[in-house]
């Protein structure tokens, strides 16, 4: 919804001193900023351009990958957000990358249904849902309905300030949910806001893949989380041995549970008696804790890749260079255009694969790999500790070594690996 000064009118609470009619929201600063972030927009997509004007759609290394003596790659794509800025100024996949993407999509069809994570298409439906919530309570609090406030015809403000009954925190808290409310009912098919696809929350895949040798041994760890429980005596009921012999077991423990409660009296009167300490020593029996180990959840998968580039020649150098910046640059966010959230960094598919007879193909013999997220890159410009250039260059590090972690963004059930995970 467009802000004008007519969203943001003087009121008698707080009354407006220089006399206009821009209110006490916009002298501090709260007005139309439409100018402003058009301006940053655009110099947002430029400098994304630049910074990408000579990208490549494959980027391989080493040039010979897939070759004879490199029958092993690893392959990265890129899944961007609807409403980043590389998302605003990439065009579709083509050729190699196209095709990547397409074999990807079709090996992890199941990624579509079945994954055990939170989707950004529900966006709509939760933020709906957390509308209707803080509506009522807001409601309730304020003894004047939030749909009907939405429902009135005027202004945000006058809609706010009818909902706060004139209290400013609560007609400002109104107005950032009505204003919320009226923004979702003016998305496109896409789910973009009618100006740029500001608010889109999708991914769609970069019109780039990265094709890698496979530096180091491949781990696929799972980890389940189980806790030690002590069950206490409720554990003799679920004992599938209890039977009226148990129950004996249970007066003998209640009994001298109160002993051992009582223990503390003698102390009262200065006289030291561990109780519960005597009637086990003499017993030579202590309680049966029924520990028991209970299910909590699984771990995430991580995944390391370690590598050393020394390019020969002036293309593998600009390969390499555009491939540690496409890390760098999607692992960090991007920020909304009002600047109150980070929209977050892109997410990243890893899939192997292998070179047989000239066909290069998803290798089936290791396991498949779930959405990640790049939570760490280390760069190291230089071998062995010290920094040197390429001989006749304008300052070609020699070598650059890449660290790359990555962490899987869904927790695996067992139909997933019945999937191959």
């Amino acid at each position: 919804m467009p802000v004008d000064k007519n969203n943001f009118g003087a009121d008698e609470y707080h009354a407006n001193t220089t006399g206009d009619d821009y209110g006490y929201l916009k002298q501090m600063g709260l007005g139309d900023k439409s100018v402003e972030r058009a301006r940053q927009k655009e110099s947002n997509n430029t400098d994304y351009n630049n910074f990408t004007k000579n990208s490549k759609p494959v980027l391989t290394y080493p040039q010979d990958l897939f070759q004879a003596n490199q029958v092993n790659g690893v392959c990265f794509f890129v899944k961007i957000r609807n409403n980043s800025v590389a998302a605003q100024n990439s065009s579709g996949p083509s050729g190699i990358a196209a095709d990547r993407i397409a074999t990807f999509e079709q090996t992890h069809s199941e990624m579509a249904t079945q994954m055990n994570r939170s989707s950004a298409e529900q966006y709509n439906a939760t933020l709906t849902g957390g509308q209707v919530i803080v509506g009522a309570a807001g409601a309730y609090a304020a003894g004047k309905g939030l749909t009907a406030a939405i429902k009135n015809k005027g202004t945000l403000y006058e809609k706010a300030k009818a909902f706060g009954k004139g209290n400013a925190g609560t007609a400002v808290l109104a107005a950032g949910a009505i204003a919320v409310a009226e923004r979702q009912q003016n998305k496109n098919e896409k789910g973009f806001d009618n100006e740029a696809g500001e608010f889109a929350g999708g991914t769609q895949f970069l019109n780039k893949v990265i094709q890698l040798h496979v530096p180091q041994s491949i781990i696929s760890q799972y980890q389940a989380d189980w806790n030690d429980t002590e069950l206490g005596m409720a554990g003799i009921l679920a004992n599938k041995r209890f039977d009226q012999a148990s129950l004996g077991d249970v007066g003998e423990s209640a009994a001298r549970g109160i002993i051992q409660g009582a223990a503390s009296l003698p102390k009262a009167i200065g006289v030291d008696a561990d109780l519960g300490a005597a009637i086990e020593a003499t017993s030579r029996k202590t309680r049966n804790p029924y520990k028991e180990q209970l299910f909590k959840s699984m771990g995430f998968r991580s995944f390391a890749f370690q590598y050393v580039f020394n390019p020969k020649n002036q293309e593998e150098y600009d390969n390499v260079r555009e491939i540690v910046n496409t890390f760098k640059y999607h692992m960090h966010p991007d920020i909304s255009p009002g600047q109150a959230f980070l929209i977050y960094p892109s997410e990243f598919n890893i899939e192997f694969y292998h070179a047989q007879g000239g066909n290069v193909k998803p290798n089936p013999h290791l396991p498949k790999i779930s959405d990640c997220a790049l939570k760490d890159v280390k760069v190291t410009y230089g071998p062995d500790g010290f920094f040197n250039t390429v001989a006749g260059t304008d300052g070609v590090p020699s070598e650059i070594t890449m660290e790359l972690n990555f962490t899987e963004l869904e927790v695996l059930t067992a139909n997933r690996i019945a999937d191959g995970y």
